[in-house]
């Protein structure tokens, strides 16, 4: 499937700032499951000088430098990306001992993934809920991620994302039985991890997302040898497919951050955004 997406993001200040250098991550990843085919950045002020890097995650980052006094800052996206996952599940696990839990995963594979492994949360009610969720499917891997990806969907309630704060903590939206996109994919990410799963945390873009047409969207990526990094939403209780497109993968959120940086002067700031999201006929 082909779509074009046109992201805008537009700070404007109460007055003249300088800005610092500021690093974006709003370019769509290629990878297996998508490719961008087209990509346009607009930016006002125009950079004094703006270059393209590989960054931690092998994304493709720009970091750009400014020079003089302005009272906005205007990052306009336009990308044209195909996606190819219509069969999510086209894999198989291998080694087949990957296929129980808690993961296992050999020497040299630990090593790349330990900062995908990392624990989250220490709250008991959390890792209570993991263990529960292993024994309801007898510990197998696939079952598990399905099955925890679904238990969320039915269970929690999507709330409206606030664009400016971070994830909740993982044991706060279970607390509330209830949480934004973002805090939902790091409670996920949160439990995959109790169950030896690396996982990471992506931003992006979901097609037709009804109930926030002009957001962001996050889900989860999981690691499974013989498959590679499989993705779930858990808003949707299903695998990623052909309309996710993914922007950016961390081991934390914070990485994620599609816009970094900061100003010199003594004015407020106020953001708006817009996404708008076409499927293009082939």
């Amino acid at each position: 499937m082909l779509f074009k997406i046109k992201h805008t993001t537009h700070y404007r200040y109460s007055s003249e700032v300088f800005l610092e250098p500021h690093l974006l991550r709003v370019r769509p990843r290629t990878d297996a499951y998508q490719t961008l085919k087209i990509f346009d950045l607009d930016i006002l002020p125009f950079p004094s000088t703006k270059n393209m890097k590989v960054g931690l995650n092998n994304h493709s980052d720009y970091m750009l430098w400014f020079e003089g006094h302005t009272t906005e800052l205007k990052i306009v996206a336009t990308s044209v990306v195909e996606t190819e996952n219509s069969n999510p599940f086209n894999f198989i696990i291998y080694p087949f001992t990957a296929t129980q839990l808690p993961m296992r995963y050999n020497d040299a594979t630990h090593i790349e993934v330990m900062p995908f492994l990392t624990q989250v949360s220490k709250d008991e009610k959390v890792q209570k809920l993991a263990k529960e969720l292993m024994l309801d499917i007898d510990f197998q891997t696939l079952p598990f991620i399905s099955h925890l990806t679904r238990y969320l969907y039915d269970h929690f309630q999507v709330e409206k994302p606030n664009p400016f704060s971070p994830p909740a903590m993982p044991e706060v939206t279970l607390e509330k039985m209830s949480g934004s996109y973002k805090d939902l994919a790091y409670l996920q990410l949160a439990l995959c991890r109790e169950a030896g799963i690396a996982a990471r945390y992506v931003l992006g873009y979901q097609v037709d997302n009804f109930n926030f047409p002009n957001s962001l969207h996050a889900w989860v990526e999981v690691y499974l040898p013989g498959a590679g990094w499989k993705g779930f939403d858990a808003t949707t209780g299903m695998a990623i497919g052909e309309r996710h497109i993914a922007l950016t993968a961390a081991h934390v959120p914070s990485l994620c951050n599609l816009v970094t940086g900061t100003y010199r002067g003594n004015a407020s700031s106020h953001l708006d955004t817009s996404i708008e999201i076409n499927h293009i006929s082939s």
